[in-house]
């Protein structure tokens, strides 16, 4: 289960963060590249919004 921001979200085990998003900045791809990268991209003042896209698991397929 997520902790922090994301504790009040609907995210689960499994969905793939592939897209996130500065408020001031263009759309970053994240999938495919390492946390070293992303962490890279998407630093910004602490309590900062980034808007994220999700790629959730099928439940029913996997």
């Amino acid at each position: 289960m997520p902790t922090g921001g994301l504790a009040s979200t609907d995210l689960r085990e499994g969905d793939l963060i592939v897209q996130a998003q500065d408020s001031d900045k263009d759309p970053h791809n994240l999938y495919g590249r390492n946390m070293q990268d992303i962490f890279g991209l998407l630093r910004c003042t602490p309590g900062s919004e980034v808007e994220i896209r999700v790629l959730s698991e099928n439940q029913a397929t996997g």
